[in-house]
């Protein structure tokens, strides 16, 4: 039978595809905030070495002012973006050819700052330092050490402001992550670039900045543990309980006990609600079919009861009084045996006969349905006339259900119709064919009307009737989701299948 359509409900599988992405996302948020930080902690490094040049190259502006010389700041704004490129580390170097000496006024402006640069540094771990317009360092010596290799450098050169983000050696902590910031800010002149101020440092360690906020880290750790448990338990009750609470019915049910009473919350899943679902159909089943079998255990030990005990009687009496008994008396008891076997026999076959038809399936075999209705009917003679004029060629419907229905219908008439004959008729009403089948007997009463479909209800038992007749109809039309009508009056009873 197809379960009742449920509302639209996450599945089991939509559920653990929840928390697992859930847990997925989670973690691609971590990485993506730990590199957007990263980014920003390079930004915020970077501000800060802007600040610190500016500082420096003011100084440096004042000192050559003093000196007789004029120059200018370059502007300067953050270069470096959140998705950054990191460069290979590069050492200063000795240039192999002579390059020209720094100018007097530059590197007496430097050599007044050396004192303030070397506390700034100690203070401050940026290595900051001051290079002149051919990109090395503003000293007095002609040998010295030059950056003009450094990308920065040459865009400084340039006259703009540049900043890359430099690779750490490999002799670095780990916890001072990977890059450093070096920037170069240019020195203007009425000439071109007078100095450049080139300072570097490490950026700022996520891991450094995690232990300097470690309790705000911590309870923000804290809060999304809480926030995992209580989604997991929550995910956890909504699959385990219902099917706890489902598996302690089906106890019960195994028991023979009646069923708690269950029903899912709206947040179990979908298959939850079926198995429900599917467990109340089963259990109504069972129930239904204990209340079958146990009806049905109790109407055939009654209907048995009498032949075995008129049988029982008669054996007793024949085996006490057999010698002294008559010969008639004895054949009449004889034939009284054999009258309740014969009953019994009747009885059982319509039984198994009934059983077999409760429990089968229909099957839809094309049957040839006015030669089917016209071979029955023909074993009764001129007692049943037949119309099946508007009947159609075939019917899809076991042979057997449908020899087995109308004989049980048309016998049932011709036994109460007093002789009179009995009119079948068979016809198609576009959705179901429909055979009546109508006798001419003095009508069923109204007391009786509604219990004809019983088993073993019957007002003919002195004469063999089972009381099965018509019960074994009712349950071929259930089975092919038919039904089964009477309409009775004193002119007679009309019995109406439709299948």
């Amino acid at each position: 039978m197809k379960l009742p359509p449920f509302p639209q409900r996450l599945r089991i599988k939509h559920l653990l595809l929840i928390t697992n992405a859930f847990i997925l996302v989670l973690a691609l948020l971590g990485l993506v905030f730990f590199r957007l930080w990263d980014g920003h902690l390079v930004r915020v490094t970077e501000q800060r070495l802007i600040a610190e040049s500016v500082l420096v190259a003011e100084a440096l502006r004042h000192e050559l002012k003093g000196a007789g010389v004029e120059v200018t700041t370059a502007f300067a704004t953050p270069r470096l973006e959140l998705n950054y490129d990191v460069v290979e580390r590069q050492k200063p170097v000795f240039p192999s050819e002579e390059v020209p000496a720094t100018k007097p006024q530059l590197a007496s402006a430097v050599a007044a700052l050396a004192d303030f640069l070397e506390d700034a540094r100690t203070r401050d771990l940026s290595f900051t330092q001051i290079l002149d317009a051919s990109g090395c360092r503003a000293e007095a010596a002609r040998k010295r050490k030059c950056l003009d290799s450094q990308p920065e450098v040459l865009r400084a050169l340039g006259g703009e402001y540049a900043a890359v983000a430099r690779a750490l050696p490999e002799s670095a902590p780990w916890w001072a992550w990977n890059v450093a910031v070096a920037t170069a800010l240019p020195i203007l002149g009425s000439d071109g670039v007078t100095a450049v101020v080139h300072m570097a440092r490490n950026s700022f360690s996520p891991f450094e900045v995690v232990w300097n906020l470690r309790w705000t880290v911590l309870l923000g750790t804290l809060a999304c543990l809480a926030f995992t448990f209580a989604l997991t338990h929550f995910f956890s009750r909504v699959i385990s309980r219902p099917v706890s609470a489902l598996t302690e019915s089906a106890k019960w049910i195994s028991r023979g006990e009646p069923r708690r009473p269950f029903t899912p919350d709206r947040f179990a899943p979908a298959e939850v609600h079926e198995l429900a679902g599917a467990l109340d159909q089963m259990t109504q089943k069972l129930t239904e079919r204990a209340e079958y079998i146990a009806g049905f255990a109790a109407n055939a030990s009654h209907e048995l009861k009498t032949p075995l005990t008129g049988i029982r009687g008669a054996v007793e009496l024949l085996q006490e009084d057999w010698d002294s008994m008559p010969t008639e008396q004895r054949d009449r008891f004889l034939q009284n045996i054999d009258s309740d076997a014969e009953r019994m026999q009747r009885l059982v076959s319509r039984l198994l006969e009934l059983a077999r038809i409760e429990s089968s399936t229909d099957e839809v075999d094309q049957t040839p349905l006015r030669e089917t209705i016209e071979e029955i009917c023909n074993g009764f003679g001129e007692q049943v006339r037949i119309d099946v004029s508007q009947a159609p060629p075939t019917i899809a419907m076991s042979r057997e259900h449908l020899e087995t229905a109308v004989r049980n219908l048309v016998d049932n008439a011709v036994r109460h119709s007093g002789g009179k004959p009995v009119d079948l008729r068979v016809w198609h009403d576009g959705t179901r064919v429909q055979i009546a089948v109508s006798d001419r007997g003095h009508g069923i009463s109204a007391g009786n009307l509604g219990r004809i479909f019983d088993r073993f209800f019957t007002t003919d038992r002195d004469n063999g009737g089972t009381g099965l007749g018509l019960a074994i109809v009712k349950a071929i039309a259930d089975l092919r989701g038919g039904e089964i009508a009477v309409v009775s009056n004193s002119n007679g009873t009309t019995f109406t299948l439709a299948v």
